[in-house]
């Protein structure tokens, strides 16, 4: 089936509202072309959730090749009418169309999904729905310089992303016609149209392609831009985006190990004050490039360290003891800070604080340690603790074991265990991987007091701090070093076997780990084994249940003995339920057999009761003393005649035929 009228893409057209246009003009209905263009895997109904994804990514949803069969248009142009003209200008490497994600691409806070936004007079002139009208900041038609809505003026409903109604110009809840105000201020018009986030915009949204350089993709071209133009403006306040924004367009060009952020594209934008559409126009040279790639990353000045706050603390008031921490892993809420530090007498953890820009103790762990004193010298609770400060059980034993260690408090009797010993045990967790405190438990059977009285030492301080991401680093690459040695005779020799396999089992006997057997696909041919073992034990065992079955039947018939369903079923020592989700083909021979025997049973009753009739006919026609009728011979053999005529059908069509006969 195609489109007997067809119509052209307007310019900057949705796909989706491409789509409507035509099912309008050729007056039929979109559900029913859903079925001609959409993917196999889809179902024959269209959800109103996948519309918005015909403009978001096509290739999930929609059969191009029958899409453009349908609406006589060439592929490329219908993949013009989508936002996929934007990723492929995002992406540095090949990837699979079908699991382009635009998210995970650009971002979804540019991209207004929920609803549309129109201008009523394009809507009304026939030019349907434009994608940059759904870019957030996006407020004014260039065309009509009217403001975009995204709900009806009279009745306030939103326009949904599936509904096609409001292409007719007339609001699809209350069918007024909608109506947009014309911009009073041109001149905020015309500083919206000529911002550099609009022509950005409407640059990506184009089908212009950047033009290729050597063996860079258009988003590796585009980094490069980037680049170029970020280093070419001087900024005072942007060291840390300096450092962040080139390495991630670095590692875009390189490898293509990244794709551009639009997020960092629009940040290069506004500190340049230069749309994408001026950064295309810039021709790059060999000797440019090479340039752009050797530009030094700038390190960003280091604060200076402040002091400790602690009173208890022998270097309280001072920063001799301070420390800073370069790979702050171990700290709370570390992504609030740009710096963290920590005083190596008492190791209480600082931060300088991104919102303030002053150092500040982490998480007002001082105070919280003496307000928890001052309530334990009122014999206060540990409950009531925890209400009082706004803290639960975890973080309170915490700081009473830190309390213990540092300040020389005794609310706990000391722990034996080696500092050494302790050291060594959190090497072994972190090389495992997970929580510590959940690990802890699991591996060393440690309390919560035990673990935080272990984690309070000096030693193990020290070691995570300042020594575990050297060690995390050390174990994660020993974790990746390549396959395991497998003896293939002893795996052979489990595969032979006509029994399931443990794979714990298997694990041990070939001294891996489960987890080395699963992440190296050890694991599939034992899977695939236990999988046929397990077919051939459901399919004896079937075999074996119908045997049975089939000797009851036979048993009860050579008795002559009714049986119902439930009889066999405690024969079978099974219930039902579980007979029928585990042995589907013996459940449904057994109801085949019951309904058959059924059968027999109501053929062999009236089979009887025709007999019964016929001598009741006998009886009354040799007497003469009752009327020859229906009703007269139904209650000759003990039956009404409303119950055969209503029940047994087939006596009643005999009776009538014998009355017939004898008058």
């Amino acid at each position: 089936m195609k489109f007997t009228k067809r119509l052209k893409p307007q310019d900057g057209e949705s796909l989706s509202s491409y789509l409507f246009r035509c099912c309008e003009v050729n007056s039929i209905s979109f559900e029913s072309i859903w079925p001609l263009i959409r993917l196999s895997k889809d179902g024959n109904k269209c959800r109103k959730r996948l519309v918005k994804s015909f403009d978001l990514n096509p290739y999930k949803h929609l059969d191009f090749k029958k899409t453009a069969y349908v609406t006589g248009q060439s592929e490329e142009v219908l993949e013009r009418l989508t936002y996929y003209v934007l990723i492929r200008k995002l992406l540095t490497s090949e990837v699979d169309k079908t699991k382009v994600n635009i998210e995970s691409v650009c971002g979804r806070e540019y991209i207004k999904r929920v609803s549309r936004k129109i201008c009523a007079e394009c809507v009304a002139q026939g030019e349907g729905h434009k994608l940059i009208w759904n870019v957030i900041g996006v407020d004014y038609c260039e065309k009509h310089q009217s403001l975009l809505i995204d709900h009806c003026p009279h009745c306030k409903e939103s326009f949904k992303y599936s509904n096609a109604s409001f292409f007719e110009g007339r609001c699809p809840h209350c069918e007024k016609i909608m109506t947009t105000e014309s911009c009073k201020n041109t001149a905020s018009f015309l500083m919206q149209q000529n911002s550099p986030y609009y022509l950005s915009w409407k640059w990506l949204l184009t089908n212009e392609r950047m033009p290729k350089h050597n063996h860079f993709s258009a988003g590796q071209l585009l980094g490069l831009k980037l680049m170029y133009a970020v280093q070419n403006k001087s900024f005072e306040k942007e060291n840390l985006f300096r450092e962040g924004g080139l390495y991630n367009f670095r590692l875009a060009i390189k490898a293509g190990k990244r794709n551009v952020s639009l997020a960092t594209v629009f940040k290069v934008v506004t500190l340049t004050e230069k749309s994408l559409w001026g950064l295309n126009e810039i021709e790059l040279t060999d000797q440019i490039i090479e340039d752009i790639m050797l530009y030094p990353r700038k390190r960003a000045t280091l604060k200076p360290l402040g002091e400790c706050l602690a009173p208890w603390c022998p270097s309280f008031q001072t920063n001799k003891r301070m420390s800073r921490v370069t790979h702050p892993y171990w700290f709370t809420d570390r992504k609030s800070y740009d710096e963290c530090s920590v005083c190596t007498d008492c190791y209480m953890e600082y931060g300088y604080s991104k919102e303030t820009g002053k150092w500040g103790n982490v998480n007002n762990v001082i105070k919280r340690i003496q307000g928890i004193h001052d309530l334990k010298k009122q014999l206060a609770s540990h409950k009531e603790i925890q209400k009082r400060i706004g803290i639960i059980g975890e973080k309170l034993w915490k700081y009473l074991c830190y309390s213990d260690y540092y300040i020389g408090t005794q609310f706990y009797p000391m722990v034996q265990i080696a500092p050494a010993n302790a050291v060594q045990c959190f090497k072994e967790m972190i090389s495992e991987g997970g929580q510590l405190r959940i690990t802890a438990k699991k591996r060393f059977g440690w309390d919560a007091f035990e673990y935080y009285s272990a984690l309070a030492m000096k030693e193990v301080k020290q070691f995570l701090f300042f020594d575990s991401h050297q060690y995390r680093k050390r174990t994660s690459r020993k974790k990746n070093k390549s396959k395991p040695k497998v003896n293939k005779e002893l795996l052979e020799h489990y595969l032979i076997q006509n029994t399931v396999i443990n794979m714990e089992e298997v694990a041990a006997t070939l001294d891996i780990t489960k987890g080395q057997l699963l992440y190296y696909g050890f694991n599939k041919p034992i899977v695939l084994h236990n999988q046929k073992v397990k077919m051939d034990l459901l399919e004896k065992e079937n075999v074996r249940l119908t045997e049975r079955v089939k000797e009851f039947i036979r048993q009860c018939a050579k008795e002559e003995q009714d049986w119902k369903k439930s009889d066999i079923y405690n024969d079978l020592s099974i219930r039902g339920e579980d007979l029928k989700r585990k042995h589907l083909s013996v459940f449904e021979y057994i109801d085949q057999q019951y309904i058959a025997s059924r059968q027999r049973m109501y053929e062999n009753e009236i089979n009887v009761l025709k007999e019964k009739a016929k001598m009741a006919v006998e009886e009354i026609r040799v007497l003469g003393n009752m009327v020859l009728t229906k009703k007269a011979v139904c209650e000759k053999i003990g039956l009404t005649y409303e119950k055969v005529l209503k029940v047994l059908p087939q006596l009643h069509s005999y009776i009538g035929l014998l009355v017939n006969k004898e008058s």
